[in-house]
């Protein structure tokens, strides 16, 4: 059966993406759900919790409410909630309910915005994607919403798309301070510094994509603004480089991004090494990179390519007997939207 997981965990969901992008944003977040999903991600997927508020709700959908699709309830509650928190926005999020009944969220946005008086939008998730769609409609809807295309410039600015915790765990300062050390006056991690690094994300003079996530939101900022970007992961781990170089057939399973990046320092130290990218998530913007639709092509890969060197979640290994195991070097990096794991 295609898809089907024994293995591993669950992969974080696409509506876990977009509260990771929304989180530190100011919102109110309404997960238009029964509250199991809401409950992933407050338990799961998203670490900040343990630091930070975010006014995160389920909409605690009973078996009546999805199945004749109450949505004055759904209303009345966000509009009592929107009263005393007066949040910057309201953003409703699907998950599998309102995506089986066909529940209008486009529709119960704009009447909440007119009834608030608060800029209400919806982001249609289904449960069934994976975080990064669900963290690149989020980029790319905020943006749209909120951001002035028309400003002035900050000399030597950087925007950051593709940090999120799933991404890149807790290493969104270590990013700042490495490109601020590179020469930049302003970084503006875009989901990290309040809703103002989206209102003000044109008055960058680059872009950077650190993860597949980002590159939609990129892109338009492209289109629509003139700012041009690069995609790369800059904090590679040194000792990891030097330990995949010693070996001859090496796979990074991970988000793209950053395996491309170790892919390019392990060729510099080891041109005749065969190194190989393969993720789970989105592959783009490398054509090369293998998708992995589920734990059977991870095995198929490792066996067929005889893969000797692991660059990934220690997570994964769960895929593999003890007697693999042995002729594979495993290289740990940890993937958040794998294995929860910092």
């Amino acid at each position: 059966m295609r898809g089907l997981l024994i293995h591993m965990t669950p992969l974080a969901p696409d509506q876990a993406g977009v509260v990771s992008v929304l989180f530190a944003l100011g919102g109110l977040i309404v997960l238009v759900d029964a509250g199991g999903c809401t409950g992933n991600i407050c338990g799961f997927d998203e670490p900040r919790w343990r630091t930070h508020p975010c006014a995160l709700f389920s909409a605690g959908l009973r078996d009546m409410d999805a199945i004749l699709g109450r949505d004055d309830r759904l209303i009345a509650k966000t509009e009592e909630a929107a009263k005393h928190l007066h949040p910057a926005f309201i953003a409703l999020v699907g998950t599998p309910v309102p995506a089986v009944i066909g529940t209008d969220l486009a529709g119960i946005a704009s009447v909440l915005e007119k009834r608030c008086r608060i800029p209400s939008f919806a982001i249609a998730t289904t449960g069934t994607g994976l975080y990064d769609a669900g963290a690149s409609a989020a980029y790319t809807t905020v943006l749209k919403r909120f951001a002035k295309t028309t400003t002035p410039k900050e000399p030597q600015s950087l925007g950051v798309f593709g940090a999120t915790p799933l991404d890149v765990g807790t290493k969104q300062e270590a990013i700042k301070a490495h490109f601020l050390r590179q020469g930049y006056k302003r970084v503006r991690i875009h989901g990290e510094d309040g809703l103002s690094s989206f209102t003000e994300a044109a008055h960058v003079t680059e872009n950077l994509v650190l993860a597949p996530a980002g590159l939609a939101a990129a892109q338009w900022m492209a289109e629509h603004c003139g700012i041009p970007y690069t995609i790369d992961y800059p904090l590679i781990e040194n000792a990891i480089v030097e330990a995949a170089s010693t070996r001859q057939t090496i796979l990074c399973v991970h988000q793209t991004v950053l395996g491309q990046s170790y892919a390019k320092a392990i060729a510099q130290k080891n041109p005749q090494a065969s190194i190989l990218l393969a993720s789970f998530c989105m592959t783009a913007p490398f054509a090369s990179a293998i998708h992995l639709r589920d734990e059977e092509d991870l095995f198929t890969l490792v066996a067929t390519q005889k893969i000797d060197c692991i660059l990934g979640d220690t997570s994964l290994q769960a895929l593999f007997d003890a007697k693999t195991l042995e002729t594979i070097r495993w290289l740990d990096i940890p993937h958040y939207a794998v294995s929860s794991r910092l």
